[in-house]
């Protein structure tokens, strides 16, 4: 089962379910309110014909049969006529019915000497007035020898108005009115007006099968509108399905078009962001692999045709110590690039851990420049350290860090001229969020072209044209790749200012904790690689408009 399918589903079964709850509310309210309005339509028929038997009590002057048969003609109801006998009312105890007899009834439902069973608010009505008679006086107590109250000595109870069973076995709405008995008999009577047997349907039943049409036509049209939005729902899924299933194949370029902003719009946002870092990442694996296979397949010509030339015997034996050394060079070039190679795959997995330890930023940056001085002298290089006075101190592991200057202090020396000089300044920059130590190496070199600036920390990639006097002989081309890795690692950035003839200067930014924030000194001396001192500036405030690699 699709999603589509489910969806409907569940529209279907929640709609459903509404609208059953809705009939139900609906059909109890409407029943509760049909039998309220018919019971005051049976209150308002029964209390003027009441007012009239209750006002004519002699039967030998008012007919109240015809009374009661012209009014149930006009008002299209049912009324009975009940007297109670006297000692049934007197006798009567909580929990035994009062049965009346009947006089007349307009219904024909009950012939005149029959039977009822009148409703227990009516007599529980009267035994209470007879209690209050009794205890103000105007009755005397009551006796055996049950003699009936005078209707003058006795006030009447309120009408009632419900929903009994007369005795005929259907429970019907009715009013009914409490009167004086006719004069010359004894006892109490009951005007009850209800409901005739053959009345209209009521409001209720006439109503049902058109609200059962509008459920239904309720029903389709939700569910119509169930499908569009099913649809609106399902369309940008089917769409990743299906893009998803051609990235997995192979089609790295498929993206998906992003419409809304809500949870389906988000999802597509993310999966074309993933088919893109997917296709970059695939790209550069691409290059990586062939950057690899070209800077291994020019040690390994070497080393295939130097030792050919040693097993067919062309190469003369003076020129075997020559060879050896070429060979030697050559695996010693391969052996760095699978070592640069293996060194970044664990960088870039995070497998690599780093032991972070207090370090001055003088110290670092002077224990640097000795490590280089000896190449710098032999390539005739004045390699010069510039760092604050005031103490300066960073966590970060050391030998890491070290791995870093050293690639790029190597890298200025490979592209600085003789006569030329390389100054390593450490300061602490005020500026930003939090204050950070920055670490510089700048060269006066060719420097860069801005065209190739951007790239230059990807792997594999070489400035060799911008960078007279330099070579690419003995470089891997993931030096800077390395440094860019290992700089990351330690929460900092690194980036890159150079214009052609203009040198280039390498800056590390690393982020001071809380107990190095009080230092500010951005000014200090500057010692060249023999111990002599010199003045510097060391501020190197760069425009927000720099460019970080």
């Amino acid at each position: 089962m699709n999603v589509r399918t489910k969806l409907i589903l569940s529209y279907a079964l929640v709609i459903t379910l509404c609208l059953a709850l809705a009939g139900a509310v609906s059909a109890a309210l409407l029943r509760n309110y049909q039998l309220n309005q018919t019971r005051q339509r049976l209150a308002d028929i029964a209390e003027p014909v009441a007012v009239i038997l209750h006002e004519n009590i002699n039967p030998a002057t008012f007919d109240a049969g015809a009374l009661l048969t012209k009014e149930a003609s006009q008002t299209q109801t049912r009324m009975i006529l009940v007297q109670a006998p006297p000692r049934d009312v007197v006798a009567v105890r909580q929990g035994r019915p009062l049965l009346g007899v009947v006089i007349q009834d307009t219904g024909d439902g009950f012939t005149p000497g029959a039977t009822i069973r009148l409703p227990e608010p009516v007599y529980q009505g009267w035994l209470n007035t007879l209690a209050q008679a009794r205890r103000g006086g105007t009755l005397p107590p009551a006796s055996g020898n049950d003699v009936p109250p005078v209707n003058a000595q006795i006030a009447l109870p309120q009408p009632w108005e419900g929903s009994v069973e007369l005795g005929d076995g259907r429970r019907v709405a009715l009013a009914a009115v409490p009167l004086r008995a006719e004069r010359g008999t004894a006892g109490f009577r009951v005007l009850i007006v209800a409901e005739p047997a053959g009345a209209p349907a009521p409001p209720f039943g006439r109503l049902v099968m058109p609200l059962l049409w509008a459920a239904l036509s309720a029903f389709l049209v939700s569910i119509l509108l169930a499908l569009v939005l099913a649809r609106s729902i399902t369309r940008p899924l089917v769409r990743l399905t299906a893009a998803t299933r051609a990235v997995a194949g192979g089609d790295y370029a498929e993206r998906v078009p992003v419409q809304g902003e809500d949870e389906v719009g988000e999802l597509a946002t993310s999966f074309n962001a993933m088919a893109a870092e997917i296709e970059r990442a695939h790209r550069r694996e691409r290059d990586v692999l062939a950057n690899i296979s070209h800077d291994l397949k020019t040690p390994l010509t070497s080393i295939q045709g130097f030792a050919g030339a040693l097993v067919d015997g062309t190469c003369p034996p003076d020129s075997y110590p020559d060879v050896a050394r070429i060979i030697e060079e050559e695996a010693q070039r391969m052996g760095r690039l699978v070592g640069d190679i293996l060194q970044l795959s664990r960088l870039e997995s995070g497998d690599f851990p780093l032991s972070p330890e207090p370090i001055d930023l003088a110290e670092f940056l002077n224990a640097g420049a000795r490590r280089f001085a000896a190449k710098a002298a032999e390539g005739g290089v004045e390699l010069r350290v510039t760092a604050p006075d005031a103490p300066a101190v960073f966590r970060a592991d050391r030998a890491r860090l070290e791995q870093a200057l050293d690639n790029l202090v190597d890298n200025a020396l490979r592209y600085t001229p003789r006569g030329g000089h390389i100054d390593l300044v450490g300061e602490v920059a005020r500026g930003g969020p939090a204050p950070a130590a920055r670490l510089l190496v700048r060269d006066s070199g060719a420097g860069i072209d801005p065209a190739d600036l951007p790239r230059i920390f990807e792997r594999f990639y070489q400035a060799d044209k911008s960078r007279a006097g330099g070579g690419r002989r003995g470089s891997s081309g993931l030096g800077l790749a390395i440094v860019k890795e290992l700089v990351e690692r330690h929460g900092g950035t690194i980036y890159a200012d150079s214009a052609p003839g203009a040198g280039t200067t390498m800056t590390i930014a690393l982020p001071l904790g809380e107990s190095d924030s009080r230092v500010v000194g951005l000014s200090g001396s500057t010692k060249t690689a023999d111990g002599r001192r010199q003045t510097a500036d060391g501020s190197t405030d760069r425009a927000a408009a720099n460019r970080r690699i």
